[in-house]
């Protein structure tokens, strides 16, 4: 396939056309890259997302907190 194919365009999930440049090797090689970086943004971004959660969740406990013992005063 290498000496056939000098071009690949790929049609995602999303129906969408990614064009790689190159021969198939190099597609397969370079689809597979990205499709590892996407998954480490995915995961760093789903971190990030439970880092926020648990910030929010600890003002909302404090903030409740702060108010029971301005009660009990």
């Amino acid at each position: 396939m290498d000496e056939v194919c000098t071009n690949m365009i790929d049609i995602t999930l999303q129906k969408k056309l990614v064009y790689y440049g190159g021969n198939y090797t190099t597609y397969v090689r370079t689809r597979s890259e990205n499709e590892v970086n996407q998954m480490k943004a995915y995961a760093k971004q789903q971190e990030e997302i439970a880092h926020i959660k648990s910030k929010y969740h600890l003002s909302l406990s404090l903030k409740y907190k702060a108010n029971v013992n301005r009660v009990h005063c």
